[in-house]
């Protein structure tokens, strides 16, 4: 046999071995990002059931955010998301039911919500009575949401 044909065999021996090579790096690599994928999955859903929301929880992040009225704040968060039960809070991250008229605001995190929440009380809060307030800036639809909020008794 001629030395150029067995280059030639020889050339498309390792092309074939080397794209059976790529096959086999490339299965290696979707399998591994797969597997991760689930790893960082089941990390994260550890993290969340670390981590109860709850209402000592939720306060400390009011405070944190310094939020003004931190005890009636919390009220509100836990009527806005039904003692942290509700799919908005779930979903969304959003603790005080906050919209844009069509639908709920989504939050990266739970505290990303009190921030947005002191965003908005810097915004439109200027002092006196929060109840008052909160009553006259028609923060929810229901009429008797004031009198709801003062019902909810907070342990913290």
């Amino acid at each position: 046999m001629k030395t150029e044909t067995k280059m030639v065999i020889a050339i498309a021996c390792l092309t074939f071995l080397f794209c059976c090579m790529i096959d086999v790096i490339y299965i290696i690599v979707e399998k591994n990002r797969f597997e991760n994928k689930e790893v960082i999955d089941s990390v994260e859903n550890k993290q969340k059931e670390a981590f109860s929301v709850n209402q000592s929880s939720v306060y400390n992040m009011i405070c944190i955010a310094d939020i003004k009225h931190p005890d009636i704040v919390l009220r509100q968060a836990v009527l806005e998301t039904g003692h942290f039960k509700s799919n908005v809070l779930k979903k969304n991250n959003n603790l005080f039911g906050f919209h844009n008229g069509k639908e709920y605001l989504k939050f990266k995190t739970i505290f990303d919500s009190c921030i947005y929440y002191k965003e908005w009380q810097k915004h439109h809060y200027f002092g006196g009575d929060y109840y008052v307030f909160l009553n006259e800036y028609k923060y929810a639809s229901d009429s008797n949401y004031v009198n709801v909020l003062k019902q909810i008794k907070i342990n913290v």
